[in-house]
């Protein structure tokens, strides 16, 4: 079973293995067009059940979603050589945010994991970005 089968499987485990792999780039573009069809089924379910015949505030947090998925991705890639740090943060993020047990609220997980990367740094417990994913 392809890790981006998340429907076919609600476990949070397959969750958080999915998100670490987008994450990490095992899953970035070129993507399949099931993987992206996924992301946009979790965005759509996400914002659908949040602004329930709200149209304006859905299509506005489906934008949001969409726009922090791509920002997570950047941040993440930037630690790419260090999984030992960035792999515990993305997990207690995604665990933290994950409606049920597959709606990933990715604006959440953004902003979680760039707010523990950021204190990370402040603390001096951060390794450095690498220079080639940074942009």
């Amino acid at each position: 079973m392809a890790l981006f089968e998340i429907s076919l499987c609600r476990s949070r485990q397959l969750v958080l293995r999915f998100v670490l792999l987008l994450a990490m780039g095992v899953c970035l573009p070129p993507w399949s067009g099931a993987q992206a069809e996924n992301s946009e089924a979790n965005i759509g379910q996400l914002c659908h059940e949040e602004w329930p015949n709200d149209f304006s505030m859905e299509e506005y947090c489906q934008n949001n979603q969409r726009e922090d998925l791509q920002a997570f991705r950047r941040l993440v890639l930037q630690y790419r050589g260090s999984s030992d740090f960035i792999d515990p943060i993305v997990r207690r993020c995604t665990e933290e945010w994950t409606k049920g047990s597959v709606l990933i609220d990715y604006s959440m997980v953004d902003y979680c994991t760039r707010n523990e990367v950021e204190a990370a740094q402040r603390l001096g417990k951060a390794p450095a970005p690498s220079a080639s994913a940074s942009g």
